[in-house]
């Protein structure tokens, strides 16, 4: 004989059964989603991007800005007219902050290139020769960081969204080797130069096609801050076009 009543039990516990296990599907997916959506979209400081570790990368930031004359240099450029100066690098493209105060460019980037900016401090051979060493070199771009950055006054914000723990993303560069303009951004005689870098950074993955807005600001410590020394600000926008 049939018995209905099992039969009514089974089919309601089964379907019980289906619900729960759509609705933890449905939840873990929104909790993944958010997470996904409160990840910074940088890459990690123990990273190595496109197989070269984050010093290396400060590295080549450096001798990137260093290496183009001051004129058309993008440290001085107020709208963007320089952005795309000396973009040789197949898979990161360099943006840079001021030498102090606002800035609000307009930039044009292929897609498929992440994006690296850094704020730091370097010293060379060229700008002090009583460096000799690599160790003193290193030694006095890590001294003069701790002067130009507030950790606590260093944030950034991607399409309106706050850049999370940026005072992880700092590195120290193995000693490098520029080759300055006689016009160079330091004002000193070109040549080549042996220098060293700490520098916080910022290295965006990819980003979609289409427009996006990035926004960072940084203040000197609150030690440089007298009643003759203001403090070094930077603040500076992108709007960045991805094609």
């Amino acid at each position: 004989m049939l018995d209905l009543v099992g039969l009514f039990n089974h089919t309601l516990g089964l379907s019980l059964a289906v619900l729960i296990a759509v609705s933890m599907s449905v939840y873990l997916f929104s909790l993944a989603a958010v997470a996904q959506s409160d990840r910074n979209p940088l890459y990690a400081p123990n990273e190595k991007p496109f197989g070269i570790s984050n010093g290396e990368w400060t590295a080549k930031w450096w001798k990137w800005l260093m290496e183009i004359p001051q004129p058309q240099n993008p440290a001085v450029d107020l709208d963007g007219k320089y952005c795309n100066m000396s973009q040789n690098d197949p898979n990161v493209w360099y943006i840079t902050g001021t030498f102090g105060g606002k800035a609000d460019r307009k930039c044009e980037i292929p897609f498929g290139k992440a994006i690296f900016f850094g704020h730091g401090y370097e010293c060379s051979t060229a700008e002090t020769p009583n460096l000799k060493t690599n160790d003193e070199l290193l030694n006095c771009a890590r001294e003069e960081l701790k002067t130009l950055v507030d950790p606590s006054m260093f944030a950034a914000t991607l399409d309106g969204k706050p850049l999370t723990n940026l005072i992880s993303y700092k590195a120290i560069s193995p000693p490098f080797e520029v080759n300055l303009p006689e016009n160079n951004i330091w004002g000193v005689r070109g040549g080549n130069t042996s220098a060293a870098a700490d520098t916080y950074f910022i290295f965006l993955e990819p980003l979609e096609r289409g427009n996006h807005t990035f926004a960072v600001s940084s203040m000197s410590a609150p030690s440089q801050v007298s009643a003759t020394n203001s403090p070094q600000t930077l603040d500076v926008k992108y709007d960045f076009i991805i094609k």
